[in-house]
């Protein structure tokens, strides 16, 4: 196998599923960081954090699971956020060539939505993937950080 797996996480405000199946992204951020206003307590809060996640896998890999997660860490958490396990029957099956004999991956797009996240100065939020518990393959990361100065 040539091809290796990949895929993204795009952080939102919130997710709201339509009754077509399409996703409304809400306050996308694009600069994949949260600077919030500094105050004088030592940690702020995420009110909901939505995880837009998409995954691709040549469909000529073997494997039995894939395992999606995202993590905290800053100075004083480290903790897993959501973790969720795919098994190759969650994957749309697929030829394993197009007509131009490019090998096809198959695609497999979830949300999450995690509430009320504690947030210390300086931290990151990552998202991975692992296949069959293997080296994990890095699907996002958005920081967060407190400003310098406190806006009026």
């Amino acid at each position: 196998m040539t091809n290796k797996p990949f895929g993204m996480t795009i952080f939102c405000d919130d997710i709201r599923q339509e009754t077509n199946g399409n996703f409304i992204l809400i306050g996308a951020n694009p600069r994949e960081e949260i600077i919030f206003n500094k105050v004088n307590n030592a940690h702020c809060m995420i009110p909901l954090l939505g995880f837009y996640v998409k995954i691709y896998i040549p469909i000529d890999l073997k494997f039995h699971s894939i395992t999606v997660y995202a993590r905290q860490e800053d100075n004083e958490t480290k903790k897993t956020l959501f973790k969720i396990e795919h098994t190759k029957e969650n994957f749309p099956s697929a030829p394993p060539k197009s007509h131009d004999n490019k090998p096809f991956y198959a695609k497999l797009t979830f949300v999450q939505r995690i509430p009320g996240i504690i947030c210390h100065p300086n931290g990151l939020i990552k998202v991975r993937m692992t296949i069959d518990e293997g080296k994990p393959i890095p699907l996002g990361i958005i920081i967060y950080k407190f400003a310098e100065k406190q806006n009026p």
